[in-house]
């Protein structure tokens, strides 16, 4: 009877196996460390933001803006080193600052998040500046608004993506246990 009733057993072992142990992680890299601080005061402009994050980020088009009062600043291109993000920064006037960025994990998924920071003190502002700030002011709208509906573009997409994965899981589970239904049924029914 051990030989007759083997490969069902077999087969709903394997399949569950595969439903259930060989299934992708449901954790993404996350944030982990942001200097200076989110939210911080400092009393001088840094030199630079980094962002640490718990896995290595993809070196596929990362970004990062710095904006004060909503204008964009123009700074260095990011650069990946291990964990970290780092975004080069300007010399920065007394004002408060925020960062939005867009990275890929080292799982695949964008990451897209803000962090801000206040400088109590900075460089002085110098009459050669103004038209250059002028310039960026006048395109500053439009990048925004591009940030913002890839951010938002890429939470819907792994949303979605978030209810697929858990759909196929709930029906892995639904055929699993109606398999194991049946076989029950068919054992107790050969022991008659």
């Amino acid at each position: 009877m051990m030989g007759r009733n083997f490969s069902p057993y077999v087969l709903l072992v394997i399949l569950a196996a595969f439903l259930f142990g060989a299934s992708p992680a449901q954790a993404h890299d996350t944030v982990i460390d942001i200097s200076p601080e989110d939210g911080a005061q400092v009393d001088s402009a840094p030199a630079e933001v980094v962002l640490t994050f718990s896995g290595a980020p993809l070196d596929v088009s990362p970004q990062a803006i710095l904006q004060k009062d909503g204008e964009i600043i123009e700074t260095e291109p990011v650069t990946l080193d291990g964990f970290d993000v780092i975004l080069p920064l300007p010399e920065l006037d007394a004002g408060d600052y925020t960062v939005v960025y867009s990275i890929v994990s080292s799982d695949g998924h964008r990451i897209d998040g803000t962090t801000s920071f206040a400088v109590a003190s900075g460089a002085e502002e110098t009459q050669g500046s103004t038209p250059d700030e002028t310039n960026i002011d006048s395109q500053a709208p439009t990048a925004t608004a591009t940030s913002d509906d890839q951010a938002t573009d890429s939470s819907e997409s792994d949303g979605a993506d978030d209810g697929v994965v858990s759909g196929i899981r709930w029906a892995g589970i639904l055929i699993v246990t109606l398999g194991i239904a049946v076989i029950i049924s068919r054992s107790l029914r050969n022991r008659r």
